[in-house]
Formats: structure tokens, sequence, C-alpha cells
């Protein structure tokens, strides 16, 4: 932050009305007259800890390292882990070196995330006399704020006036550090509110402003922002594109996600020969190829609890776990050490001491949100450990990581899918049910903080079939009724009318296949019909059955690449299936044939050869092509081509074509994604791209899953198709 000491100049008369009409527009949040007085003595500053209360205040560590703040060279250097210390000194600084100080102090209680002390220390600082330049240096420290509490709408607003300014001044080297901050944090919001394409852009044009010594964490993020986006954004991205480099970059992305680490190193060097003069600096090459080692561990604990009522969804885990160490050479096997935790979540607190002590190296468990904080509230991880659930960010460490099938981060990325969509106006239909709740409060709160309207939330209870008067109410039909009564009374006579709904873009659904199913048809039915809907994997039961699921064609969810697989199967069964039955049908008109050359008066052929008997072949499975229901579908096993990639793998083991499926890919990821965890922690822009879903690590040790998004056609899973806007 240290561009805030760049600029130290009076305010030149030929700027006043530039700066004025930045006041009139509203960009300083605290006025400031253009001809105020230098106080004889600085402004008294008064901090506040972060319990609210005046005093020293304890900043948290950060590893921002040591900055100067002054513009003299002989004065000394003030730790960035120390806001406080800052204050302190500008009590007694000059004014001229105050504004620095205090600048500086700003931004290390933003890092501490001590944003109420920020504020106030903003506000003291618009009492000093500041040039232009430190006047939208402030400004930008309080869009920072702004975003650091997740308000990015309002920051975007800020953003966008801020743009004008810097247009006008475009000639004023001064001003170029401060754009280069602008356009760091317009890419920040962009991205938060779900326009990453508009990010990139943003960091691509920041990278041309860069010293070439300063655009290495830049073009970091321009990747990261690349490889958060799936293969289809990415093509049409390529295909629209006007920007000279865009090309190499995504080609740079896909090569990054889809190579070994043993064979990137030569695919790197044909990438840089096929994009000669690209702005790739050799500092990030080296990121990307000096990421480190993956880990080995000769011992794996599992603690599940087989005898519960979570036992199927334990067993499909520990299956897909078992299938992926069992791909492992032999050699190179862990050791499985499982414990059976049971239905007491308060006992695997003991279960996990008594895996450390057998020897265990690595932990995989608790599983289930109850079981794990019980762990978590006595537990200090000694090993690293996967828990099969999300991680609060208070309970955060080195080595704890946290992997989960969440509806709750399925909703918030279902926010930010519909908002990229060009939607601001939300309808959400939630099952009564505390399931329910916790997904749309996750849907909620992430498209508010994206600037999204909530039109209305409502709910629907499970012990009904007939939802008319909920949907009325939900769509405001009821509204258009009454008034359609209203105005009959009046006149005397019944008008004939359609009721109309609020002007609303689309419709969040919070609830499982078989609700939806019941739903979604009478939404549909309620002038709903043209309205788009966004729903959670859920509704999804993972069982291919175009009969059943006809009725939610058009919904549109995310879901992890391996339950297309069972589609595509079931897909190439229904067409094997109907090529077999053309061929018996051909056969025996063959053989029928071959018999009326003989015999003129076959009684059960028609004069045209058709045998008359159409059911005379026998079909084993239903005509839609699902599982028979005289069939577990536990326990059919399934071999899937992949069409992408030629490889052959097995689907789903002992649970394909069930909800359970997506518990078994859990399960064999997770495996997959051991020796990696640390490493992608540590960089942010490693995905691991295994055969079940694409994932990432974040900052909190959360393993966080990339879906494709799909909808359903004619009753089946398909991949939803981009078109140009």
């Amino acid at each position: 932050m240290d561009f805030v000491n760049l600029y130290r100049r009076e305010v030149k008369r030929s700027n006043k009305p530039l700066f004025m009409d930045l006041l009139r527009g509203g960009l300083i949040t605290i006025l400031l007259s253009s001809c105020a007085s230098v106080p004889s003595t600085p402004p008294t500053v008064e901090t506040i800890d972060p319990a609210g209360q005046a005093g020293t205040g304890a900043p948290e560590e950060t590893e921002e390292g040591v900055i100067t703040h002054t513009l003299e060279k002989d004065d000394p250097i003030t730790s960035a882990d120390d806001p406080q210390t800052l204050v302190d000194r500008a009590r007694e600084a000059p004014p001229e070196e105050a504004v620095g100080l205090l600048t500086l102090a700003i931004s290390g209680f933003i890092e501490s995330k001590q944003y109420e002390t920020a504020q106030i220390v903003a506000y003291q600082l618009s009492l000093y006399p500041l040039t232009f330049a430190e006047r939208i240096s402030l400004q930008l420290l309080h869009i920072e704020l702004t975003q650091a509490k997740g308000q990015h709408n309002r920051a975007m607003v800020t953003l966008n006036q801020l743009d004008v300014l810097f247009i006008q001044n475009a000639g004023d080297p001064e001003l170029t550090p401060l754009r280069i901050k602008y356009l760091s944090l317009l890419a920040r919001s962009h991205r938060e509110l779900g326009q990453v394409q508009e990010a990139i852009q943003t960091l691509l044009f920041r990278d041309t402003l860069l010293e070439p010594d300063a655009q290495t964490g830049n073009q970091q993020r321009i990747v990261s922002l690349l490889l958060s986006l799936d293969d289809s954004s990415l093509e049409m991205l390529a295909q629209n594109t006007t920007e000279l480099h865009l090309p190499g970059w995504i080609a740079l992305t896909q090569l990054l996600s889809t190579s070994d680490q043993e064979e990137l190193p030569g695919k790197l060097q044909q990438w840089r020969a096929s994009f000669p003069g690209h702005p790739m600096k050799f500092a990030l090459l080296r990121q990307y190829l000096n990421v480190g080692q993956l880990e080995s561990y000769r011992q794996i604990a599992l603690l599940l609890p087989l005898n519960s009522p979570f036992g199927a969804a334990a067993r499909a885990f520990y299956d897909g776990f078992i299938a992926a160490r069992n791909e492992t050479p032999e050699i190179d096997q862990p050791e499985i050490l499982l414990y059976d935790i049971g239905e007491e979540p308060e006992l695997s607190t003991f279960y996990y001491q008594a895996a450390i002590n057998e020897g265990a190296d690595f932990v995989v468990g608790p599983l289930g949100r109850q079981a794990v904080n019980s762990w978590l509230a006595t537990e200090i991880a000694v090993v690293p450990t996967l828990v099969i659930s999300n991680i609060p960010e208070d309970h955060a460490k080195v080595d704890l990581f946290g992997i989960s099938l969440s509806p709750e981060q399925e909703a918030a990325k279902i926010a930010e899918k519909a908002y990229a969509d060009g939607h601001r106006q939300a309808l959400v239909f939630r099952v009564d049910s505390q399931w329910g709740q916790r997904v749309a409060d996750a849907f909620v709160m992430a498209w508010e903080k994206r600037g999204g309207k909530i039109i209305r939330n409502s709910s629907f209870p499970t012990d009904i079939s007939d939802y008319s008067r909920i949907i009325q109410k939900l769509l405001s039909l009821d509204k258009s009724i009454i008034r359609q009564k209203q105005l009959s009374a009046r006149l005397g006579f019944n008008l004939h009318f359609t009721p109309s709904r609020d002007d609303v873009d689309f419709l969040f659904l919070a609830a499982n296949a078989k609700q939806a199913r019941l739903v979604i048809p009478q939404l549909r039915f309620f002038q709903a019909h043209n309205l788009p809907m966004y729903a959670t994997s859920y509704i999804y039961s993972g069982e291919p059955n175009a009969s059943v699921d006809a009725d939610l064609d058009g919904v549109t969810l995310g879901e992890m690449p391996w339950m297309l697989q069972g589609v595509e199967q079931h897909r190439a069964d229904i067409a094997r299936r109907e090529s077999e039955k053309q061929a018996a049908i051909l056969e025996e008109n063959t053989a029928t044939e071959e018999t009326n050359t003989v015999e003129d008066d076959g009684p059960f052929v028609a004069t045209d050869g058709t045998p008359l008997d159409d059911n005379s072949v026998a079909i084993d499975d239903p005509v839609d092509g699902g599982i028979p229901e005289t069939v577990d579908a536990q326990n059919v096993h399934q071999l899937v081509t992949l069409e992408e990639t030629g490889e052959t793998a097995q689907a789903s083991s002992a649970h394909a074509y069930s909800a359970l499926d997506r518990l078994y890919a859990l399960g064999f990821e997770s495996y997959k994604v051991i020796p990696k965890l640390r490493l992608m922690k540590e960089n942010e822009w490693i995905r691991h791209r295994g055969r079940t879903m694409k994932i990432s690590v974040d900052q909190h040790g959360n393993v966080e899953q990339h879906p494709i998004w799909v909808t359903f056609n004619q009753g089946l899973l398909e991949p939803v198709q981009i078109t140009e806007n």
C-alpha cells in the first residue's frame, strides 16, 4: 500500500473544478472544502481496539514485512503489521507526514479485519488538508472497506465514478499507481459479482500499466480467474475476444488444468513456442514448475459411522475411497485403518486419538456436520486431517481440510451463475424444513452480496400435494385475482383475464427430486412456464428416468461430471436396446419371408411381411431405459466409455443410478486428492481435475467443487449450451 506516499503536492487551481465535480458526484465519503485551512496541530486521532473500546488494540499479525511510510530518507521504518503504532506516531507528526502514516494505518486495520477502527481512522484522515491524489487514495481505501464488508455492488458504483476521473486525467503520471490500485479493486468486485470475464479483461489492461517486476502477481490472478471457468466458457471467451494475448492465456490455463506435473515442463515449452511474444513472465512460469512435492502417507485412518442412520452414505464413501486406493500400484498403497464410530458423534474424538496412537499419519473423517463440530470443539489436529464436512473459518488450521457435498456451497454457486447469466430479481421457493431454510439462506446471502434483489422468499410444506394458493401468492397472482373480482363487481359482469406475475427474472428452488417433480409442473401452470429456474443437484435423484423427470425440463443445476456418465450410459443402453429390437424384427421378417416362399398362407404375417404381434420381441427392461423395479439399483455395476478421453472407467460400482453415487464419487476423489491437499492450499491456482469432479482448495482448507452446468432435456441431463450474447 506504499503507493499513497507518492503524492504530496498542492491542489493546483486548474484542478479545482475537477475536484468539485468529484465532491458533487459523491466520490469522497467525508466532504472537505477545497479551501480548508491547515490546522495548527493535527487532529486528535482516537482509536479503538477490535472489541470497540478505546485503547491500544492488538492487530493480527500479517506477512507483509516492513515498508517505508514517509517521504524523508532518514525517517525510521515501521512494521506494516502494527497499524496502531502508525496511528500513535501520526499524533505527533506534522500534517504532511501524518497523512502517510494514517493512510498506511487504515490499510493495516483493513488487512487485520478491524473494519470499524479503519473507518474511524479514515474519518480522521479526511480532516487533514489533502492533495487531489491523496483524496483519490482515501476514496480507494473507502472502497476497500466497502468490499471487505461484502458490499461489492455498492463498491462498483463508486468504482465506475472514479473511472471517469482517471480517463479525464489519463496524462497525469502521478495518478498511474492509483489507477493500478483502482483496477485491482475493480477486478475484485467484478469477480465477487460473478462477472469473471469482465474481471479478466480488467486485469489484462492492468498488466499493461505495471512495471515488469510487478506483473507476476497480476498474471497469477488472471490465470486463477481463467481456471475458475469451465471448458465451454473458456471456449466461448476465446471465440469472442479481441484481446491480442488472451488466446495464449486461455491455452496456458487449459494446459495447466489438464497436465500432470511430470509432463508440465515439456508442454510449457511447446506453449511458449506456439505463442511467441506473449507477456507471461518467466517468474510466473517458474512458479508453476516449482510448486513442491506431493505428500505420501503410510497409514490412513477412516473414521466413518457405518452402523448409524448415515450408514448407507458412509458405505458409499468407503467404497469409492477403496476403489481409488486399489488403482494405486500395490507398492505405493498406504495401509487403511477403518474405525466405525457408530451413531454417537461425541465419540469421534476418542476414535481420532486411537487412530493416531496406532500410527495413522493421515486421518479422513469424521463424517457429518454434528460429528465434525463435536470433534472440532475438543480436538486439535495433530496429523493432517480431511474431515467430511465444511470447516468453519474460526477453526481453520494448517493441516486441516474439509470436503463435502454441501448444498449451501451449491446454492452460493447458483447465485453466482444466475447473476452472470444477467438475472437481478429472484424468487426463492424452498421446502419447509431446516434443510430448505439453510439452502435458501445460503443462496440469499450470496445473491444479495452480489447486489441481486429477492422479490419473495416463500416455503411450501411436504404434507400436501396441491400448491395452488401458495404458488399464486408466490407469483402475486392472488393480487391480480382480487383486482379482477373488484373490477367485475363494479362493472356488474365477469371479466375474462389472464393473471400476470411480478416482474422477476428467475426462480431458485430448494427441494429434492420428489418435491421438485410435484412443485415445478404446478409452477408452470400458474404463469411460470417461461420463468428460468435454478436448483441444486438435489433435484436429480441420480437415476436417469426420462418419464418422471420430463417435468424438470429447462431447470439449470450444477452437477459433478461423474453423474453425467450414468446418463450417457443410459442413452447408450436405450440406443443398444433399440438397435437389438430392430435387428430382431429384421431377422424375424427375413425368416417370415423365407417361410412365405414355401407356405403362402402364414397366419402370423401380414401381406407386407410385418409381424402382426409387435410384442413378440421380448424387452427385459422398461421402455424408458430405467432400472427395472425388481432389480436393486445398488447392485448394478456399469462400465462407461468416456468419449472425450477414450478412457474406460467403472462408473459407480454398487451405487450406480442412485443419489449415493455422489458419495461414492466423493470418497473416490478424496483418496486421489490427499497427496495434493497441502500443495493446493498453498497454490490457489492448482486445480485437481479428477475422474469424478474438478476441485480446488480455498484458504481455509475447504475443498471446493467446480461443477458443470447442466439442464434437463426430455427428462435427461445434458450440459447447458452457452450462447453468444
